[in-house]
């Protein structure tokens, strides 16, 4: 039986959604949030498991994903200059509907949340969602975590 993301990481994964500006059911503000949000983790997670490391999360956060949207069993995470993109991420979610789209994008990156704070840690991990995001309160969100707001 796989682990995935906890309601905990959805959530985080919605709020970080919404800072990116996905604050309404919409496929493309989905996508294109979704896209800043990995731009913005990309950087500071890579300094802590290498480029290599944060594709093999993406990987299997999108393996675990397509459990929950099948469409997205054809989505390949690739490494382009430094950035991570979803080849085929686009097409694979043509003709779903905005809710579906977004369970799909919450399941990639809840997952891909989950993964990195199995990796690294819970509290690294809100360290460096707080690096990108300091607006953004993330007390007890992450499963594990022991961080409380001040």
């Amino acid at each position: 039986m796989d682990r995935r993301a906890s309601q905990l990481e959805l959530e985080l994964a919605s709020r970080l959604l919404a800072a990116e500006g996905a604050l309404e059911l919409n496929r493309e503000c989905d996508l294109e949030a979704l896209s800043r949000v990995f731009q913005k983790l990309y950087g500071p997670l890579a300094a802590i498991v290498g480029p290599a490391g944060n594709l093999a999360l993406a990987e299997r956060a999108m393996h675990l994903a397509s459990n929950e949207c099948p469409n997205l069993r054809v989505v390949l995470p690739i490494l382009q200059e430094n950035r991570l993109s979803f080849d085929g991420l686009d097409s694979s979610l043509a003709g779903m509907t905005d809710v579906a789209v977004r369970q799909g994008v919450l399941a990639l990156l809840g997952n891909f949340l989950w993964l990195t704070s199995s990796l690294v840690g819970p509290d690294l991990t809100i360290r460096l969602i707080q690096t990108a995001w300091p607006a953004i309160s993330h007390a007890g969100w992450m499963s594990g975590s022991t961080e409380q707001e001040s």
